[in-house]
């Protein structure tokens, strides 16, 4: 009988120990009472069950009552109330507010990280006063208040945003285009919808920098320059055509096709549209000889696939033959025969149209790039 009080007094104080460690782990989590309960209630429990087992600390802890979720959001709006108050920082001083040292300076933030200043006025009640401030100085030109966010237009249409830092300059993002954007009024010619070949509709780029819909018939290339190749293999057909001071742009470097554009856009050109009326494809040579009346100029030549003049830079790169310089004095008959050019090889599909360009190799302003120059082409072989 002894035995059976002493473990029961060794069970009631294990179970006290139990419940105060279940109140403390509560309070501990921001959600339980602060105050243990009476004494008197737990003996009064744990009198009326002598016969229940001591419980397990750990698991009656996991088990404690949770933080009333209101109360949770309540405490979290306060964090964050508080946060933003010191995100804010203190309030700038204003005129009137108080100051410590009466003639000292006081400084508050303006502007894109600029400063003002004002004097600590004497008051009335003997104390230092704000006075007036002054302009603000010190900001940072084209600058931006921190944290303000701009939308600015860029590109084709397109938008980017930038984000104001803290040293009031901006962040700027990456302009955002519309898909397949284009330079408003800029035009380009089209083969959806044409049946025949070396035919073209226009489309004109809109406002919105978008294409609008083809207009017009399908139509070959307004060429100004149109030579007919020889029907027969040896035939040769020639013009003459001139190199012009007032037509000049940027002459390709390097081999076709993947040719590169010189910067200076001042080298006099022609163009000839080159057309097969044979139903075989026929391979020509293309070479200058000296124009009647004229002078050994220094020419380049290249062709391309089509009859349609290239439209932008990319399209001038993709050139088939070409560039060449040299020519033999057999062929083109000058007395330096470096100076004047020749394509082999060049190809005219059957029944179609290419093109090919003369420029010149030096810039508009040299003796060897103005006038006339003679323009040939010798049909070497067609087709089986």
């Amino acid at each position: 009988m002894r035995t059976t009080k002493r473990a029961w007094w060794l069970g009631a104080a294990l179970g006290s120990l139990a419940v105060g460690a279940y109140v403390v782990g509560c309070t501990a989590d921001g959600g339980g009472p602060s105050d243990p309960p009476p004494a008197d209630s737990q003996d009064a429990t744990l009198a009326d069950s002598p016969s229940i087992p001591v419980p397990d600390a750990t698991p009656l802890a996991d088990s404690g009552a949770k933080p009333d979720s209101a109360t949770a959001d309540a405490g979290d709006a306060g964090a964050d109330a508080n946060d933003a108050a010191v995100d804010a920082g203190p309030k700038p001083p204003q005129p009137g507010d108080p100051c410590p040292v009466v003639n000292g300076i006081v400084t508050r933030s303006c502007g894109a990280c600029g400063t003002q200043q004002a004097l600590c006025e004497l008051g009335d009640a003997g104390k230092g006063v704000t006075g007036e401030f002054g302009f603000c100085d010190g900001e940072v030109p084209g600058g931006c208040l921190p944290g303000s966010i701009d939308n600015v237009a860029c590109g084709l249409c397109g938008t980017l945003k930038r984000v104001c830092q803290n040293n009031c300059t901006w962040a700027v993002g990456a302009c955002t285009e519309p898909p397949m954007a284009c330079k408003p009024d800029s035009v380009r010619y089209v083969t959806a919808g044409c049946a025949l070949p070396d035919t073209f509709r226009t489309q004109v780029c809109n406002a919105t920098c978008g294409w609008s819909a083809p207009v017009g018939a399908c139509e070959p290339p307004m060429n100004a320059n149109t030579l007919t190749i020889g029907a027969n293999v040896g035939d040769v057909v020639s013009a003459e055509y001139t190199l012009d001071a007032a037509q000049t742009f940027q002459r390709l470097s390097g081999n076709c096709p993947a040719a590169s554009l010189l910067s200076a856009p001042d080298y006099p050109y022609f163009y000839v549209e080159l057309y097969n009326p044979t139903a075989k494809a026929a391979t020509v040579t293309v070479y200058n000889t000296i124009a009647a009346g004229g002078t050994e100029l220094d020419t380049i030549m290249w062709s391309y696939g089509r009859a349609l003049a290239p439209q932008d830079d990319t399209e001038k790169k993709a050139c088939q033959v070409g560039t060449k310089t040299d020519c033999t004095l057999a062929l083109c008959g000058g007395t330096i025969t470096s100076r004047l050019a020749s394509l082999l090889n060049v190809i005219v599909p059957a029944g179609r149209k290419i093109l090919v360009y003369v420029s010149t190799s030096s810039t508009k302003t040299s003796s060897l790039s103005i006038g006339p120059v003679g323009f040939n082409v010798k049909t070497e072989a067609l087709a089986p």
